[in-house]
């Protein structure tokens, strides 16, 4: 290879590579060929742009609200009261009593609703 790299025109190291490639594709050599390799490629650009449009798509969702599932309709309104009430309750920053509180206003709280619902 050091003889034939000059009168080829390039350095050792790109026959070197060429060569190992080659041997690569033929089968001889393992690794992945160059067919393999695009391919991969080609499936990792796809993946990207798909992850793209999923997150458009869903930030989209979330601005429409009229499309959005009753589920998270309901807790859009649950973390709009309980962001209010933890901000009235600042000094206490008890998650029990913010539940206690939400409770007392008729609004339904999941997180801790039993053991609001016993002490009351």
């Amino acid at each position: 290879m050091v003889s034939i790299a000059p009168k080829i025109g390039c350095t050792l190291e790109t026959l070197r590579t060429s060569v190992r490639q080659s041997e690569t594709n033929q089968g001889i050599r393992g690794g992945m060929s160059s067919s393999d390799r695009n391919r991969l490629k080609q499936l990792e650009r796809d993946n990207r742009e798909l992850k793209r449009a999923n997150e458009i798509l869903r930030k989209a969702r979330e601005q429409d609200l009229d499309r959005l599932p009753d589920r998270l309709k309901r807790n859009k309104l649950l973390e709009c009261n309980i962001q209010r009430v933890w901000e009235q309750l600042q000094s206490l920053r008890d998650a029990n009593k913010v539940s206690r509180q939400l409770l007392r206003e008729y609004l339904c709280c999941p997180l801790y609703s039993r053991t609001a619902n016993e002490e009351t």
